[in-house]
């Protein structure tokens, strides 16, 4: 029998990466991002995709076809990446999920995550002035009880417990995914108030895009991106600077409130797309330096001690995906490479000659290295059940003066089961389990309960239950921090 094969765009020509194709009696031929049609003769077929208008096209045996959807406008519902379960839409997941798009992106001027997520309920945003970084409470618990990811891929490097938030660039994001709730059983450790996820664009046609911001409290910013298109692919390579002048309610002396800060970031990508396979490959950098100014050194203020802070970042990302017969499979292998450097200076405020302070304690440098390989397979829909199986490893590693005996390494393994079923397209209950290996100590099997039922006029009510568990990290277990007030 011929085989033909669907596929479809949106308006923006992004492969929509689930697409469900009907015949005339409206029985399902099949569904995934490429989708199979068996026929030894002309049939006229039904295509759509959550969101998106129904296309009827007549499909020749041994024929493949590219066809682009229109957005319903009472319906823009897009996939819900961070949702493993495929075919998740912020409607119909059982996940408390707000989206962010790139349109509202646009809308609020954002140029950074945290700029984006300043005004979305349950979320809290703080500054550490002396750090110069941005952190976040979600539900009421800090940012340690929060994973960040960009692409699925999760983020080291936290002070204190939090990432930057302003280290996180959005001039190539499509769509950021704020789950709140317990998302342990999925992503581990620091995922018990939820998560956040930056899905970037794909690269799917050439074209480049410029932006420019300025802000009346001393910041500027400009980023870029340029695509190109290939033979079932795509090239895409951003920049960006973003430079912060530092800010004082009252401005007496040198020193800041808020810190000057300077950061460089960089991207380049890579997807090929053959039949039903994906591949893709990300390299990011990133360069940030903060400079904090000391108040000038009684009793002639010739003199002040000065900090400089840098923060390097490397991360390579490859994924590979396949549209299966009986399983989906997405894998995901990374590293990310994070170093940071604190040096204090005394600094002649008349002949503007600088001397590292020499005190070794004075003086501080940390790395941190992690490799992720995770993967996930979505069995095809049984009875109206939806199943995930998946594995997550992580190994890391931090290397500097202050971490014990100089080096410390960590090793965590997990599995996780996650089951979800539809009951008379009223009800959803999915029910997950997780069990991890971890070299430093114990940890206890994770499980959870997510609920979400369907009312008259459009309205739900979604229940969720949860067993979630933070893992100390490297710097929680060997990180010796001394607090020079006490």
């Amino acid at each position: 029998m011929a085989q033909s094969f669907v596929v479809a765009t949106d308006a923006s020509d992004e492969t929509l990466l689930y697409i469900t194709v009907s015949d005339s009696t409206n029985r399902e031929v099949g569904s995934g991002y490429r989708v199979q049609v068996a026929s030894s003769s002309a049939q006229v077929l039904s295509v759509t995709s959550q969101g998106y208008a129904i296309q009827r096209i007549k499909v020749l045996p041994n024929e493949n076809y590219a066809l682009r959807l229109s957005a319903n406008a009472f319906e823009l519902n897009t996939v819900v990446v961070s949702d493993v379960h495929k075919a998740s839409t912020v409607s119909n997941s059982v996940l408390n999920i707000n989206k962010i798009s790139a349109k509202k992106i646009e809308q609020l001027g954002a140029f950074d995550l945290a700029d984006a997520l300043a005004f979305e309920n349950n979320i809290t945003l703080s500054r550490d002035n002396a750090l110069g970084t941005k952190g976040i409470q979600l539900m009421g618990l800090g940012g340690d009880n929060v994973k960040i990811l960009v692409d699925g891929v999760p983020v080291i490097g936290r002070f204190f417990g939090q990432l930057d938030l302003e280290q996180f660039n959005l001039e190539n994001i499509k769509q950021i995914e704020v789950i709140q709730g317990p998302m342990s059983v999925i992503y581990g450790s620091n995922a018990l108030a939820g998560t956040i996820n930056l899905v970037n664009k794909q690269p799917t046609k050439s074209g480049a895009t410029v932006l420019l911001n300025y802000e009346s409290d001393g910041q500027y910013n400009i980023s870029g991106t340029a695509n190109k298109a290939l033979k079932n692919g795509g090239l895409q390579l951003s920049v960006g600077r973003m430079f912060f002048d530092g800010w004082s309610e009252n401005k007496v002396d040198r020193s800041y409130d808020w810190i000057p800060k300077e950061q460089y970031t960089a991207s380049l990508g890579y997807r090929y797309r053959n039949k039903r396979n994906s591949y893709s490959w990300k390299t990011s950098v990133l360069q940030a330096s903060l400079l904090d100014k000391g108040v000038p050194m009684a009793p002639y203020g010739e003199r002040a001690i000065d900090q400089k802070f840098t923060n390097q970042r490397l991360d390579n990302t490859f994924t590979y995906k396949r549209d299966g017969n009986k399983a989906d499979i997405d894998l995901t292998i990374a590293n990310n490479h994070f170093h940071r450097t604190k040096n204090k200076y005394s600094k002649n405020l008349i002949t503007l000659e600088e001397q590292i302070v020499p005190i070794v304690q004075e003086q501080d440098t940390q790395t941190f290295n992690a490799t992720i390989v995770r993967g996930i397979a979505t069995l095809k829909k049984w009875k109206g059940v939806s199943t995930v199986i998946g594995v997550d490893g992580n190994y890391e590693r931090g290397t500097g003066k202050r971490i014990k005996d100089n080096v410390q390494e960590q090793l965590d393994i997990a599995t996780f089961l996650s089951i979800d079923k539809t009951i008379r397209d009223k009800l959803t209950v999915r029910v997950g389990a997780r069990y991890a290996y971890n070299s430093a100590f114990s940890t206890p099997l994770l499980y959870s309960i997510q609920t979400k039922y369907s009312l008259p006029k459009s309205q739900l009510i979604k229940l969720a239950y949860g067993r979630g568990f933070r893992a100390p990290s490297l710097k929680n277990l060997y990180l010796n921090f001394i607090d020079a007030n006490h």
